[in-house]
């Protein structure tokens, strides 16, 4: 009796085993049917960049977006190209205003770790004169160039300061009207922007209020993001 007994539970044990197993798995399934598929991406995103890593559960970008290089003083492998410049001339004193405010950073790391400690004045207002010396950068010929495509020639000649910017291989390759909307302050005027690789550029084309815009020549796999 005991035996069968013994037989009896193990035999219901497996049995209420599987079931549970049949179940575990139809919810799993089912699961799976109520996520949404995801939307292939439409604007050259690449796996390095668009493909979630950490969090794998969050859906991947969608497009592809637009990464800028700021200005550096490298020269190999190659030199900084400035495809966008923006005259930041009338809000300079707030650029140096918002820097002084990182007292830390500003007048004793960089200085220290820069070994020009001995350049930072104590006083506050001779501070900020050294910060607005120290920040200024002289434009180049090649800025000024962007500069006189982006505003004309006259105004670009009256820029005292200009932040420019390189377009970078890596993410989405914007034509003219998008970098308009990416920085509207150069808007309604003449824009000229190169390709990475240095190609010839588009004829004039007209876009709204009739402002007149040189398209870059980008690369025919990449789309706006």
């Amino acid at each position: 009796m005991l035996r069968v007994l013994i037989a009896l539970i193990l035999a219901a044990s497996l049995s209420f085993g599987g079931a549970a197993d049949a179940l575990a798995q139809s919810s799993r399934q089912k699961r799976k049917v109520k996520k949404p598929k995801a939307v292939p991406c439409q604007s050259g995103c690449r796996p390095e960049i668009s493909a979630p890593n950490v969090a794998a559960d969050t859906p991947p970008l969608k497009k592809n977006p637009v990464f800028l290089y700021s200005q550096d003083f490298f020269k190999r492998p190659n030199s900084f190209r400035p495809d966008i410049a923006v005259d930041i001339t009338s809000v300079y004193d707030q650029k140096v205003s918002a820097l002084d405010a990182h007292q830390s950073q500003e007048y004793e790391w960089l200085p220290w770790i820069g070994h020009y400690s001995d350049q930072v004045p104590a006083g506050s207002a001779d501070r900020i004169k050294w910060l607005s010396k120290h920040l200024a950068l002289t434009i180049t010929p090649e800025e000024r160039s962007a500069l006189g495509t982006g505003y004309g020639k006259e105004k670009a000649a009256l820029v005292k300061h200009a932040e420019a910017f390189e377009i970078c291989e890596y993410g989405t390759q914007p034509n003219a009207e998008e970098i308009m909307r990416l920085f509207p302050m150069v808007k309604g005027h003449t824009l000229a922007l190169r390709g990475p690789d240095l190609g010839p550029m588009k004829p004039p084309m007209e876009v709204g209020g009739g402002a007149e815009l040189m398209g870059f020549k980008s690369a025919s796999n990449t789309a706006l993001c």
